[in-house]
């Protein structure tokens, strides 16, 4: 994963968090939100502008109101958008709003939305106007209430009334609520004393307001129970639990930051009973729409993507982080696929460079460059091969498999290095020569024998630690795919292996070890499917 710079804003300070290889490098850096705090972070900030900035704020200033809006499409549900989110915030540039569904009614269903801004933009202005100044590339700025919908489904907290409360250092006591994944309402209360005891009646206290308030809401609905999702470290958790007494009406589920973390795939240990830091990693791990920066401060971002998607035009099949199984792995690439080859073309990167320069956004683009992707676009388009044929055939495969997940697939069409190889040893030698570079040109254009290499990352997910089990099915999908004719031949790259883990039990002051529990076990093989002529190989 790409390398970026998080940063963690609360109304005291500011922190920032270096991110690479996909986690956390090395320890944070704090600035104040003074003069002196906002001069440091503009040298450190300064260095390498081009690194993508992405902002996660967890204020008491942020507010939430849930209404309905006209079902529209088009530009006028934009305009009505900007709209309505400008009005619930006129004080504010950093509102935005979310469609949550339909009204279920007869007639007129309107769309049931959340409006989500920041009441105080003094807050985070001198920040962005720092990063305006040094032209940074800002990729977004985020809502940490919103971004912690993302901790539900590995939690499996989704539910009907769900309240998932979290503890952030410099901020307070985080209560978001949930409806099914669409959050509602999100209140903070301030943690004066870190001690258990005080936190544990904080805790008790502010819970009943959260529940006064959310039944004056009416957002919890008739004979369900509010599940209550806490997290923080051992200690508190012992002072607070005595305090959670389960009823007809609220469900409680505790648990430490360091098991959330290893549910959403964090291996970096938090010693804090705080949440920053999983909250910052939680968003370096996640693709998220922006939710609060104004279009003008993300110029730079955009112009640096803008410019990186004209000198690299090309289609690589690559689908990464994709955790897609079966018909729903197909049909994601498939959208990907018509997106690529419909509406990124030469002329579409070319008219939003045109945009972005008219607006007097600095760039450093050749025009140069950009005849060269036109011409490498035109290539492109004139190819007749995809990664189609292969695509279906490992989705069909995945159907009989439903606890493999795959993460990654890159393709290798008739036209690479690596097919030619394959298409060349496959040949009598007595026809390698005179009829090589023919039969490489009719394959390309799906004339005679073709052969195109798919190399695929996956888990075999849900195995409690029964390697040989996850070996088992690794295999069973080979021999599924094995059986199609048209399947050349396929190479285990890497296999589900043993692998010893220990954990430090938490709350013991010995420090006992226990071993862990795999749950997942990774693979990765190498496909050659054969086509054109007569693709029998068996």
């Amino acid at each position: 994963m790409f390398e970026k710079r998080l940063l963690f804003l609360t109304k005291d300070r500011l922190t920032l968090f270096s991110w690479k290889k996909g986690g956390i490098a090395g320890p944070p850096t704090n600035f104040k939100a003074d003069e002196d705090g906002h001069k440091q972070f503009a040298e450190v900030i300064s260095v390498r502008p081009e690194v993508p900035v992405s902002i996660l704020v967890d204020l008491i200033e942020e507010e939430y109101r849930n209404e309905t809006i006209p079902h529209v499409f088009g530009t006028d549900r934009k305009a009505l958008h900007q709209r309505r989110s400008s009005r619930a915030f006129p004080s504010s540039p950093y509102n935005y709003l979310e469609v949550q569904g339909r009204e279920k009614k007869k007639g007129r269903r309107d769309d049931i939305a959340l409006l989500a801004g920041i009441t105080d933009p003094d807050i985070i202005a001198p920040w962005l106007q720092i990063i305006i100044e040094k032209k940074v590339s800002l990729a977004g700025i985020y809502s940490l209430p919103m971004l912690s919908r993302r901790l539900l489904k590995p939690l499996d907290a989704i539910s009907p009334a769900t309240l998932v409360v979290s503890w952030q250092s410099s901020s307070g006591l985080r209560f978001s609520f949930f409806d099914g994944s669409n959050l509602k309402m999100s209140r903070m209360a301030p943690v004066p004393e870190p001690e258990p005891k005080p936190y544990s009646e904080l805790f008790v206290s502010e819970l009943s307001k959260t529940q006064e308030y959310l039944g004056s809401l009416r957002l919890i609905p008739r004979d369900t129970p509010l599940q209550v999702v806490l997290f923080t470290n051992p200690e508190m958790l012992d002072a607070v639990r005595p305090k959670c007494i389960e009823t007809a009406t609220l469900k409680f589920r505790l648990m430490t930051v360091n098991v959330v973390a290893r549910k959403i795939g964090i291996k970096r240990r938090i010693m804090t009973p705080f949440s920053d830091s999983l909250f910052v990693q939680l968003l370096g791990k996640q693709f998220l729409g922006n939710h609060y920066a104004p279009p003008a401060s993300q110029g730079y971002y955009l112009t640096r993507v803008i410019k990186s998607a004209l000198l690299a035009a090309t289609v690589i099949v690559s689908l990464v982080g994709l955790t897609m199984s079966g018909s729903n792995f197909y049909a994601g690439w498939d959208n990907m696929q018509k997106w690529q080859q419909d509406k990124v073309t030469a002329d579409d990167l070319y008219a939003q460079y045109k945009q972005v320069v008219a607006q007097n956004v600095p760039t450093e683009i050749d025009p140069g460059d950009v005849r060269k992707t036109v011409q490498l676009v035109k290539k492109l388009e004139e190819r007749k091969k995809t990664p189609r044929e292969m695509m279906i055939m490992i989705s069909h495969g995945l159907k009989e498999f439903p606890d493999m997940r795959l993460d990654d697939f890159i393709w290798q069409g008739p036209e690479s290095s690596e097919a030619t190889a394959i298409l060349k040893a496959s040949q009598p030698k007595s026809q390698r020569r005179g009829r090589f570079a023919i039969a490489s040109r009719t394959a390309a254009n799906g004339g005679d024998v073709y052969f195109e290499v798919g190399t695929i990352l996956g888990e075999v997910t849900g195995i409690n630690g029964d390697v040989e089990y996850a070996l088992s099915r690794v295999r069973g999908f080979m021999k599924t795919l094995l059986a199609d004719k048209r399947v050349h031949g396929i190479t285990p790259l890497s296999m589900p292996a043993e692998e010893e883990k220990t954990a430090v039990l938490e709350g013991d002051v010995f420090a006992v070890t226990k071993k862990e529990v795999v749950e997942s076990a990774p693979f990765k093989l190498r496909i050659i499917l054969k086509g054109g002529g007569n693709a029998k190989t068996r």
